[in-house]
């Protein structure tokens, strides 16, 4: 972009500040200049790209971060009912803090790139690009049965919101139609359990001999 010539020269001149630390050094993308600047720098169009692409990076990792915690669930799951001994233990919890470690660095990864999108113009009020934080990762299990209270859980941001690409479920009206169908499910269970056929039992007749 010639528009920015004259601040990557500057920044050249300057150098010597970020021998130590490369990664402070400005791309001069248009998310690092104001909206005045750029549009006096003509990068209004540019700046419309950039921002789409880093909402399509921020979906993308949002779909990851929703797969590392599934697989954590499944993992401390799998460790609690499988693991025996120090060395079982020993290895799945290395793989739950690798799991975390990726979490979190995801997680990161996002509020960078929301941080990015403000710059370009994203509201802050933004319900898509909302701010995450680990609390908002929370999940009841899917991988076992409803547990005792976990209709008074609620699920975090990650997995109630519904934009474009989440692939995440409503926290109100299709929750409460779940719980209606699993309660009946129930009772229609324990209805017919008294119908159910008995298992049958055969005993095996033994003839001992008589005593003369």
């Amino acid at each position: 972009m010639p528009q920015v010539a004259d601040h990557v020269e500057q920044q050249r001149l300057d150098r010597s500040e970020l021998v130590d630390f490369p990664e402070h050094e400005q791309l001069f993308l248009p998310s690092d200049f104001s909206q005045s600047e750029r549009i006096h720098l003509g990068l209004v169009q540019l700046a419309e790209n950039q921002q789409q692409l880093l909402e399509g990076t921020a979906y993308d990792v949002l779909h990851r971060i929703r797969t590392l915690i599934k697989a954590l669930n499944i993992t401390k799951h799998d460790k609690a009912k499988n693991s025996r001994g120090q060395v079982a233990n020993t290895h799945a919890r290395a793989k739950i803090r690798d799991i975390e470690f990726q979490r979190d660095v995801s997680i990161m990864e996002y509020n960078a790139i929301r941080g990015v999108l403000l710059s370009l113009g994203l509201s802050s009020n933004d319900a898509q690009f909302c701010p995450l934080t680990l609390k908002d990762t929370q999940m009841k299990r899917t991988n076992i049965c409803r547990q005792v209270g976990d209709s008074c859980r609620v699920d975090g941001f990650l997995w109630t919101n519904t934009g474009i690409g989440m692939g995440s479920r409503p926290s109100s009206n299709v929750e409460n139609a779940t719980e209606i169908i699993d309660a009946n499910t129930s009772r229609a269970s324990i209805g017919t359990q008294g119908s159910r056929a008995k298992k049958r039992v055969y005993i095996r007749s033994i003839s001992f001999p008589l005593s003369g």
